[in-house]
């Protein structure tokens, strides 16, 4: 499976839901909270202000106990999409992306489980995709995203790496996904006019998780 841009079916506008996930400008404390720490490198870039070898850090946190927003199973397979809490953090090139207090959409994960022990097309995968949205720029990168635009987090690897399609208590080590652009990736897109899209994609170096206390 390949996702180039993973559109919003997941940004829905529930202010209330917002604000009962997080309160903006704290780090949720919930229990079954997890930070999802990354780093890496840029591999490729449109902007200016991002070039080719920039380093890039940040984190994400998701609930392991929220309920599906959507639900897909078929034979040896199964897909659910979250809502996940509005924190997030991405540093690169001198430029920060951070939640926008004033966007009503909320990001979200995809989650899709293959069935290990049944027979799989070829090419079959188990993925988890973040769409980061309702975010702001700032620093030299901020000239470049001022339109509509995505964040997004792919990890992708073989149908061993997931047991459900659940947000796992533990993410999997780095090593247990696809090291091969495009499918593990970290990748900005923006929309700048009709047809037109640019972007950066880079490749992980570094991931952890941890459960927030």
């Amino acid at each position: 499976a390949r996702f180039v841009v993973f559109r919003v079916i997941l940004s829905v506008r529930t202010p209330l839901l917002l604000a009962i996930l997080v309160t903006l400008g704290s780090s949720p404390t919930f229990a079954s909270m997890i930070r999802l720490d990354f780093g890496g490198t840029i591999q490729t870039s449109d902007f200016g202000s991002v070039s080719v070898g920039t380093s890039f850090s940040g984190y994400l946190y998701y609930d392991t106990a929220a309920a599906p927003s959507l639900i897909s199973t078929s034979p040896g397979v199964a897909a659910a999409s979250y809502l996940i809490p509005h924190v997030f953090l991405l540093n690169v090139g001198g430029s920060t992306v951070t939640p926008d207090p004033s966007s009503p959409d909320l990001s979200g994960a995809r989650v899709i489980d293959r069935d290990a022990s049944q027979p799989q097309p070829l090419g079959a995968t188990d993925s988890i995709i973040f769409q980061l949205a309702g975010f702001k720029v700032s620093g030299p990168l901020a000239a470049d995203v001022q339109t509509d635009h995505g964040l997004f987090l792919s990890f992708i690897g073989s149908p061993a790496v997931l047991s459900s399609a659940q947000l796992p208590d533990a993410f999997p080590d780095l090593g247990a996904w696809n090291d091969t652009l495009p499918d593990t990736s970290i990748g900005l897109v923006t929309n700048p006019q009709a047809d037109v899209f640019l972007s950066f994609k880079g490749q992980f170096n570094s991931t952890g998780s941890s459960a927030v206390p």
